[in-house]
């Protein structure tokens, strides 16, 4: 059982091989164990996304199911348009927003018939509705979560409704252990991305996919670099300084990233003006932290390690691609990473005050990719205590 603060801790027998974790108004997240070597102490991330309540004539996961009785009035069962519905149904990444090859089988309970297709490259299938009815669905893509939905069926206008079917990609979680250390990164594709600190000493990485990555955990001025392979479930290592010296090597430098398209103006060293912090900004559907947003915040950082009487107002944004709820989501994610990178620079957690509001808050009309980069931002706003 979690705090309302979402943690929790517990114990886990070295037999079992799946973590289940659930919340009410949230999506169930099935966790599979990779086993390790020995007893460890392990700390991550799980992120959760919310749940679709029960509607007619759109579709909402079965563990959302009511009691719900249509009444007997039939309609025509001919090919008439006017007694049809179709409805045309997207399968995407959750978090990305991107469409997925996947098979998605419907189950109509009153002829008991099945029907499966195969999403086509934008990620849809189409299928005609010809009488009111209750039909589950059931999604299934590699190296994703099954969905399972329940699609009532009321309204037999002769009108096309379009469908979305989010899934979750199984979870590749990765926990490290390392006392002393100061930062821990992880290499992925051309880019370094650094984990978030939990603890002194544990770090965690939540969105990978599962592969073989380089690992750089940083002691002072120098680091020790170790090559993990990742598989999908709960992944953990730990690292020893007085193990691992011989490895030890320079601290890497993070690879140079592309020209970006709204760029970040860089503070004075010495925040002049507490007022104007600029915007951090990011890439379409990412919660990675750019070079140039680093730099900003890690003068943000120097300003209230030297200023302790601030707390520092950190709220996410996005701009109007994917749907509302995931864009909540995906704007919360950018103010933890936003957090998380300050307090590896060695500011206390509890000086920010995170928020997410999605697109609720542009900036700029969303009609050109410009004035959609300028959307995905984290605003700081830092707060006197005194």
């Amino acid at each position: 059982m979690s705090a309302d603060s979402g943690k929790f801790s517990g114990t886990l027998p070295y037999a079992a091989t799946t973590l289940l974790v659930e919340c009410a108004a949230y999506q169930s997240r099935l966790i599979p164990i990779q086993r390790s070597t020995g007893k460890a102490s392990v700390v991550v991330i799980i992120p959760l996304l919310p749940v679709t309540e029960q509607a007619k004539n759109k579709p909402y996961r079965q563990t959302e199911q009511t009691a719900y009785v249509q009444d007997n009035e039939t309609r025509s069962a001919g090919h008439d348009t006017a007694g049809v519905q179709r409805g045309i149904f997207r399968v995407f990444d959750a978090t990305r927003n991107t469409p997925l090859p996947a098979t998605v089988c419907f189950f109509f309970t009153k002829s008991g018939r099945k029907t499966c297709l195969t999403t086509n490259a934008s990620g849809q299938v189409s299928l005609a509705f010809r009488e009111r009815d209750i039909v589950a669905l059931e999604a299934s893509a590699s190296d994703y979560e099954p969905y399972a939905g329940n699609l009532v069926i009321e309204q037999l206008g002769g009108s096309s409704v379009k469908h979305a079917i989010p899934m979750n990609r199984t979870l590749t979680l990765l926990a490290v252990e390392a006392k002393g250390a100061t930062r821990c990164m992880i290499r992925v594709g051309q880019q370094i991305v650094p984990l978030t600190v939990l603890q002194p000493g544990r770090f965690a990485a939540y969105d990978l996919l599962p592969g073989q990555y380089e690992l750089s955990i940083g002691y002072g001025k120098h680091a020790v670099q170790r090559t993990v392979d990742l598989r999908s479930g709960l992944n953990w290592t730990s690292f020893t300084k007085s193990a691992d010296t011989i490895a030890i090597v320079k601290s890497p430098r993070p690879a140079t990233a592309p020209e970006p398209s709204v760029r970040n103006h860089e503070l004075a060293p010495s925040l002049l003006s507490i007022d104007s912090i600029p915007m951090i900004y990011f890439e379409q559907s990412s919660y990675v932290l750019r070079p140039d947003s680093q730099r900003v915040l890690q003068q943000v950082a120097q300003y209230m390690k030297t200023h302790p009487d601030y707390t520092l107002e950190i709220t996410g944004h996005t701009d109007n691609v994917g749907t509302p709820s995931l864009n909540q989501t995906l704007s919360m994610y950018r103010a933890m990473v936003t957090a998380s990178f300050l307090a590896r620079q060695g500011v206390d957690d509890d000086r920010f005050i995170k928020a997410g509001l999605g697109g609720n808050q542009p900036l700029a009309t969303n009609d050109t990719e410009i004035n959609k980069a300028r959307n995905r931002r984290v605003s700081l706003k830092l707060i006197s205590t005194r």
